[in-house]
């Protein structure tokens, strides 16, 4: 016997043993590799007041789209699917019209009944199936499936309402709380003034709109001055206000803003109320959940 035991000879088992049928297999190996063609996602169905209600608490995940504001006035919320989905819906309108977002539910611990509720908030993105070089043979080992579903936001709390009040929070925590509140209500609250004009003040914001087009960029950034020096905000007229956002925003507003002004004076009094009502509800509402979520 040797000295190294695993060189000993006393007893080898024959490499053909208990091997019967076998074939030689020639290397390399080329065998055909199936592309996986990815396929178009489900459309998601519309939302509506009553099926956020009775979607239930572990449905995950569910699709959420573009809703109408839940009834006024805005005094407290409940938290309940409708209020987050709307402001939702403010928050990221284009995302939400095109059914662009998913929320998934479940329990923070999967094997404890009364575990707080997570929340986790998503956006789809449509992504090109991988063409057939990402499968060549000197390519690295991956699925080839590209990620089309990113989290933007994660939150929990020990009910459901609590879970949507805390992922509110999160998302306006993530985003700049102060500022975007602040911009979106200032931008209907905007909104609401200009479809309560008569129709000689939208003739007059529409001229004045169509007279900055032709303003160089150094009158531009003096007027754009000297309003931010005179303080303007929600407490002065419609015109001065307009002026400024106009201003702060660039010529890209213009175009926006023109159109909008031209809309608001072809509508007639009914349609225009019932715009005043729906932009001057959101403003509301952002102001309860500014206040809930710790500004105001």
């Amino acid at each position: 016997m040797s000295a190294n035991p695993f060189s000993d000879t006393l007893y080898r088992v024959p490499s053909d043993e208990h091997i019967t049928n076998s074939k030689a297999l020639e290397w390399p190996c080329i065998v055909q590799v199936p592309i996986i063609k990815a396929s178009a996602p489900a459309p998601a169905s519309a939302w509506s007041p009553s099926t956020a209600s009775s979607t239930s608490a572990d449905a995950s995940p569910t699709s959420i789209t573009a809703s109408t504001p839940p009834p006024p006035p805005y005094t407290a919320l409940s938290w309940s699917a409708a209020d987050l989905t709307y402001l939702l819906a403010i928050l990221y309108p284009t995302q939400m019209s095109s059914a662009s977002m998913s929320i998934s539910t479940h329990p923070t611990d999967p094997l404890d009944l009364f575990s707080p509720v997570q929340l986790d908030l998503f956006l789809h993105t449509k992504c090109s199936p991988a063409p057939s070089s990402a499968y060549a043979p000197t390519a690295p080992i991956g699925t080839g499936r590209p990620n089309s579903r990113f989290l933007l936001a994660s939150a929990s709390g020990t009910t459901a309402p609590e879970a949507r009040k805390a992922l509110a929070h999160r998302i306006l925590q993530n985003a700049g709380k102060e500022m975007v509140l602040g911009c979106v209500s200032a931008y209907y609250a905007l909104l609401t003034d200009v479809h309560s004009c008569d129709a000689a003040t939208l003739s007059s914001l529409r001229r004045g709109i169509e007279v900055m087009k032709d303003v160089g960029e150094k009158e531009w950034a003096g007027r754009r001055e000297q309003l931010r020096a005179a303080g303007v905000d929600g407490g002065w007229g419609v015109e001065a206000r307009l002026e400024g956002w106009l201003l702060e925003g660039g010529w890209y507003e213009l175009g926006f803003w023109g159109g909008c002004v031209q809309r608001a004076g072809a509508m007639g009094m009914d349609e225009r109320d019932e715009r005043v009502k729906m932009y001057g509800g959101v403003v509301g509402f952002l102001g309860v959940v500014g206040g809930e979520v710790g500004w105001c």
